[in-house]
C-alpha cells in the first residue's frame, strides 16, 4: 500500500478512488438507488465479486 495522506481526504469522488486504491479495492455504485450518493468499495480478495465489502458516502464536515 502506498502512503495515504488523511489531510488530503475530502467528501468528493476523488478522495473515495484515493481511498479505493490504497485499500486495493474498486469503487462501485449503490445497487439499490442509481443515484445514490453512496459508493461501495469492492475487493477482488474475495471469491464472491458481487459483495462489497464497504460502503463510503462523503460527507461535508
Amino acid at each position: 500500500m502506498g502512503n495515504l495522506n488523511l489531510e488530503d481526504i475530502v467528501a468528493d469522488e476523488e478522495s473515495i478512488k484515493i481511498l479505493a486504491g490504497y485499500l486495493d479495492y474498486t469503487v462501485g455504485m449503490n445497487p439499490v438507488i442509481e443515484n445514490s450518493d453512496w459508493r461501495i468499495l469492492f475487493t477482488d480478495k474475495l471469491p464472491d465479486h458481487s459483495k462489497g465489502v464497504l460502503a463510503v458516502l462523503p460527507m461535508q464536515s
